[in-house]
């Protein structure tokens, strides 16, 4: 019996590999067929999906003829001719640095900003620099935009830069392909910053803005001001709704799994938050199971902190389960009562 044609998907038919003779798809269709003494081949099969999201479905059938073409019973994962992908060219120009900035300080105030401050500069002849900068505690953004040079030729303008406090710890970090570089960090205390950057197209002038959001008055500062802003920058990464009484509960952990048991009131919702205190953390998860719902948030880019909200039906108990990675992490765990009804 002749194997079956390839193109069914995109890198998707199968291709047997000789060595740990695993046949691999990488969107949702495999087909193997084997005739003669090579059926005994498919005597016994490990299937395994890495997907943490799916299901999986086996179709198994034996037959003396050919059972044709798979795409005639998957047509709608058929594909023609793809295009070579070209060139895209240089990338668009970002505009002239004045309007940039202007934009990007109405934005912030559109957002809460409580002030918004420049910092001009030039940068070097290889389109890097460094910024020293005083920042005060509080939720900070701060943008580097580059000016794009008149004259032509000139480099494309793709600012990279990243902020890091007096202790050497990386407080946000911007690789991306966009003109401007965004560094999002939260302070729990007045830190001096270092903002290194590169990718300005040149000797060109350059504009540092920092916009500010303050901490909510609720987040208790006495476990340092690392967890202060840990908690701070929890909750404005997912726009949590920002908590107006001191934590209900409040309890202190250790890397690893753990286990926290805690008692509701039924008909209210609640604010749940975990801020690393000290250590290297490379990885940080909150979840919490209320009867039969279970809500998680993951944080590995930058994990100082993570939080979710959640409510209280006819419940009295609820488990939170945090885990940190990481070499002598210790966190802390905070509880607030937001009000009966939906978050």
């Amino acid at each position: 019996m002749p194997a079956l044609p390839p193109g069914l998907l995109p890198q998707g038919h199968p291709v047997l590999d000789t060595e740990d003779r695993g046949t691999k798809s990488s969107l949702g269709a495999v087909s193997l067929v084997r005739c003669g003494p090579r059926r005994a081949d498919l005597a016994s099969l490990v299937v395994s999906m890495r997907s943490p999201r799916g299901a999986i479905e086996i179709l198994v059938s034996r037959s003396p003829a050919p059972l044709g073409d798979l795409r005639e019973a998957l047509p709608e994962r058929a594909f023609g001719l793809v295009a070579p992908r070209g060139n895209p060219g240089r990338p668009i120009e970002p505009g002239p640095l004045a309007e940039r900035a202007v934009r990007a300080e109405e934005r912030a105030h559109a957002e809460g900003a409580e002030r918004v401050t420049r910092t001009p500069t030039v940068a070097s002849p290889e389109g890097a620099g460094e910024y020293q900068l005083r920042l005060g505690d509080g939720c900070h953004r701060v943008q580097i935009m580059a000016a794009v040079p008149s004259t032509f030729p000139h480099r494309a303008t793709d600012v990279d830069a990243e902020a890091r406090d007096d202790a050497g710890r990386t407080l946000a970090r911007d690789r991306s392909e966009a003109a401007d570089a965004r560094l999002d960090f939260c302070l729990g205390e007045a830190t001096r910053v270092t903002v290194p950057y590169a990718g300005a197209a040149g000797m060109v002038p350059v504009i540092a803005t920092d916009a500010v959001w303050p901490i909510p008055r609720a987040i208790p500062n006495h476990w340092g001001a690392r967890t202060r802003a840990g908690f701070a920058y929890a909750l404005r990464r997912r726009n949590a709704p920002e908590p107006t009484t001191a934590p209900v509960f409040e309890s202190l952990g250790v890397a690893g799994p753990t286990m926290v048991p805690i008692t509701l009131e039924p008909g209210r919702c609640y604010l749940a938050a975990v801020a690393v205190a000290r250590g290297e953390s490379r990885g940080l998860r909150l979840a919490a199971t209320v009867g039969d719902r279970y809500m998680r948030d993951e944080v590995v880019d930058r994990p100082e902190g993570a939080a979710l909200a959640f409510c209280a039906e006819s419940e009295e108990l609820a488990r939170i389960d945090v885990e940190a990675r990481g070499s002598g992490v210790w966190w802390t765990f905070a509880l607030f009562a937001l009000g009966g009804g939906e978050p």
